[in-house]
């Protein structure tokens, strides 16, 4: 029976096809990820964006790093959640929500430039 692989190498893998980017653009920050995520939703968040994104590119980069941080942002929560500290809602102080519209520039990840989605 062969060996499927890592979740995180496969998304790797994906990336690799899809995104037409050379691989230092977002190998480090998929590993940053993975620090942060299980496995498994490292590649459900690539699956997320190719399935927006298909065309792939730096705007479906910035798309699945947007994936990333919702649910790094929701894994928060929850965890908060369950503490008991109801009050915060993973929210940190200047949090501006998911509605704004504003560039940022805020690296949310180590992109040549900022690709304007909000660390969470």
């Amino acid at each position: 029976m062969p060996t499927r692989p890592h979740p995180v190498k496969r998304g790797l893998e994906i990336m690799d096809d899809w995104l037409g980017l050379p691989e230092h653009d977002y190998v480090a920050t998929v590993y940053l990820f993975a620090q942060k995520l299980p496995p498994n939703e490292i590649l459900e968040a690539v699956e997320i964006a190719r399935a927006k994104l298909p065309e792939g590119g730096r705007d479906a980069f910035r798309y699945f790093c947007g994936v990333c941080h919702s649910k790094v942002r929701e894994q928060l929560i929850w965890l908060e959640w369950l503490a008991g500290s109801r009050t915060t809602l993973g929210l940190r102080p200047g949090w501006q929500g998911l509605g704004n519209a504003g560039k940022s520039s805020v690296r949310c990840c180590p992109l040549p430039v900022p690709c304007g989605a909000r660390p969470g």
